[in-house]
Formats: C-alpha cells, structure tokens, sequence
C-alpha cells in the first residue's frame, strides 16, 4: 500500500527502503536461478549478464539500507523523548510489579 513519504517519520521512511533494498536483492538472486535453469542461448547469456551485473549494487544497496536503519534506530533511541518514555515504563512496571508483589521488589 503506497504512503505519503512526506507523512511518515524517519524511521518508517528508513523501514520501507530496507524493505524495498531486500525485495531487490532477492529478485537479483530470483534472475540468477533464472539463468542456471535456462537453456542454453543469448537469453541465457543475457540473464546471466544481467545478474552478475545486477547482484554487487543490489547488496550493497542492502547493506546501505541496513546501516540507515540502525542509525535511525539508535537516533531515536537516543532522543530525549524516548527516553522519558523509557522511564516512565519502568517508573509504571516498577509500580505494577509492587502492586501484584512480583519478584524483583
């Protein structure tokens, strides 16, 4: 379902490209086998090109994508509101786990 880049937070964005980075590099891998299993010929010459071509960028491009995605999660992680909203988890977990006298207490 398309999305509205412009409407969505970093990390979605980040998300989506890693996705489409890994959809990419699995159908470089998809025209690989495609060539092994064709018969012999220009079409399977051109195939084989085309992969061999094909598969250096598409996994460096996930690998790019992969290395965005953990930015963007460490940046957020970091951000002053997540971690208020971190403490306020633990402020509400600590206060569950005296409540019902979990171990830890």
């Amino acid at each position: 379902m398309p999305y509205d880049k412009h409407g969505v937070d970093p990390y979605t964005r980040c998300r989506v490209i890693a996705m489409n980075a890994i959809e990419v590099e699995a159908d470089t891998a998809l025209l690989a086998e495609l060539a092994e299993a064709a018969d012999d010929g220009p079409s399977r010459a051109a195939l084989r090109d085309a992969a061999t071509k094909l598969t250096p960028v598409a996994r460096e491009h996930a690998q790019w994508a992969e290395q965005a995605l953990r930015r963007a999660t460490v940046t957020q992680a970091k951000h002053p509101f997540a971690r208020k909203a971190a403490q306020a988890a633990e402020r509400v977990t600590g206060k569950l786990r005296s409540a019902f006298g979990s171990p830890g207490t």
